[in-house]
């Protein structure tokens, strides 16, 4: 199976991840391959989300772990719901 080649530094309109979150974003803007505008993307709706834009350093970054297209065909991960905190004492 061929994987698709990763380009770093990312370019404009590629789907790239913040480390620190592993949220999914889009490459909005690029500045001198340094700093980066970016835009929370949603999956599940396939388009950017109206969360308003952010600039990130290129170290803040990373690519993304599967492309968009094979994400939305694997079944969602079930979500689990937090429990109550046990009492102190």
């Amino acid at each position: 199976m061929n994987m698709p080649e990763i380009r770093w530094p990312p370019q404009v309109g590629d789907h790239v991840q913040i480390v620190s979150t592993g949220a999914s974003v889009v490459v909005i803007e690029g500045k001198d391959n340094h700093r980066f505008l970016v835009a929370i993307y949603s999956h599940e709706m396939g388009k950017v989300t109206t969360a308003p834009f952010r600039s990130f350093a290129l170290r803040d970054l990373g690519p993304e772990s599967s492309p968009p297209a094979t994400r939305s065909s694997r079944p969602a991960a079930p979500r689990r719901r937090a429990g109550p905190l046990p009492a102190a004492g």
